[in-house]
């Protein structure tokens, strides 16, 4: 394990260390709502370790990295960074979507490299970024039912009345923008990555997702 992937690592576990210490914290404050979301959270930004863990592989570091972050960087709303740091959720979206396209790139990748399907390498690009769009949207009508019961219910904490997820239509469309911006950009990197990458570098990162998808070995060209 080297340097780089030993730092990127440990700091995916202080990612999840934030969210496991703002959940006790909501938890001592009696915002048992935000706690439970705290909580799920760090479930979901364990994944790739179970996924290791369950499948006796070893995901890249950097998607560790990256997931963790994105959970963090999203939840920081309850502790009012967006208001601290307007580009805050910009930055968050900009991240989140270049990992859920890389995500979306290398599955598909990876079935077409195990020969389960043969796609060019360009709708490999168009469904990564089709994907990011399409996930993007959920979490807007996500963040939509959130203002809705916020909005609704009235609820209120220790600290004040929770702010809303959306502010408004330019807000949607602006995520929705950096979504798509962030999903081409991705997108493009993949497919230069895999046209130079050096085959032992793809095969490093194609191996553990191959093996989670129930391809252990990928075939050498």
């Amino acid at each position: 394990m080297g340097y780089l992937e030993i730092t990127g690592r440990s700091v995916a576990w202080l990612f999840r260390a934030g969210l496991v210490f703002v959940c006790i914290a909501k938890v001592y404050y009696a915002d048992y709502l935000a706690a439970i979301l705290f909580l799920l959270a760090f479930g979901l930004s364990m994944m790739p370790v179970l996924l290791n863990q369950l499948y006796d592989t070893k995901l890249p570091w950097a998607l560790d990295l990256i997931v963790a972050y994105m959970l963090f960087a999203h939840m920081s709303g309850f502790l009012l960074l967006y208001d601290v740091w307007p580009f805050w959720d910009d930055i968050g979206h900009t991240i989140g979507s270049m990992a859920i396209t890389v995500i979306g790139f290398f599955i598909v990748y990876v079935y077409d490299y195990t020969s389960r399907i043969k796609v060019t390498k360009g709708m490999m690009m168009l469904f990564a970024v089709l994907w990011t769009m399409a996930l993007g949207g959920v979490w807007e009508i996500i963040e939509f039912i959130w203002d809705f019961i916020v909005s609704a219910s009235g609820i209120v904490t220790a600290t004040g009345q929770y702010g809303f997820a959306q502010n408004g239509l330019f807000d949607t469309m602006t995520d929705l923008t950096i979504d798509l911006v962030g999903s081409l950009v991705a997108a493009t990197g993949c497919l230069f990555f895999v046209r130079h990458a050096k085959k032992r570098t793809i095969e490093h990162i194609v191996a553990p997702v191959a093996k989670i998808l129930g391809k252990k070995k990928p075939p050498h060209d």
